[in-house]
């Protein structure tokens, strides 16, 4: 967040456009970022990362392909609104792409 801040700060960054991507461990990180910081972010995209808070360890990352039961969708959710205790409602945002 300090990164986020500083670039912000030093190119005068309209605060309600700063969104956050990451592909692979850096996918994970975003999930986490836009779990914890849902008033920095106006959106983000995970590529190949993990959801937020699926793992707080390496030793539980590494068991996650075999970890059953899967947790509830619910239960998903719940990690991430424990993420920032105190903000809320979160938004539910949509979007829906077309071929046409």
């Amino acid at each position: 967040m300090q990164m986020v801040d500083t670039a912000a700060a030093q190119f005068g960054s309209d605060r309600g456009r700063i969104f956050v991507t990451g592909l692979s461990a850096g996918g994970g990180m975003t999930a986490d970022l836009l779990a914890g910081y849902p008033d920095v972010f106006a959106g983000g995209v995970v590529d190949s990362g993990l959801p937020a808070r699926c793992a707080t360890t390496q030793a539980a990352r590494l068991r996650l392909p075999v970890q059953q039961p899967e947790p509830h969708p619910k239960q998903w959710g719940d990690k991430v609104r424990n993420s920032c205790p105190g903000y809320g409602p979160y938004e539910r945002r949509h979007t829906r792409w077309s071929s046409s």
